[in-house]
């Protein structure tokens, strides 16, 4: 789903009492930002890495022998301008399973 994340609309706030729905304790302020985890943090230093490399001029082919990474992971890092951009690749190919609940998924998310 974070993937797709940018693709829904963020929710409207809507003060009706029937609709509101309060957790106790919780606020909107309160909510923490996401953790980073070591995924997080591996790819930002091989993005780093690739491109270190990959603005020197240095051939994809040579960047995967030296940082002992696949050509194609390479080529998604050096292509990608942002480690975020490296994670999402071409998209999922189960992506199509559910285009189909994507109104439903769409309209529940603006529902809060």
């Amino acid at each position: 789903m974070g993937e797709h994340r940018k693709c829904l609309a963020e929710p409207t706030e809507d003060t009706t009492a029937d609709t509101a729905v309060v957790k106790a304790g919780t606020a909107a302020d309160d909510v923490p930002e996401p953790m980073e985890g070591p995924r997080a943090i591996k790819r930002r230093e091989r993005h780093a890495a690739v491109h270190a490399l990959y603005d020197k001029g240095v051939q994809i082919e040579v960047i995967a022998k030296i940082l002992g990474l696949d050509r194609k992971t390479v080529r998604r890092y050096a292509h990608a301008a942002t480690p975020d951009d490296a994670a999402r690749g071409t998209g999922s190919p189960r992506y199509g399973q559910i285009r189909a609940y994507s109104p439903y998924l769409h309209r529940r998310w603006n529902e809060g």
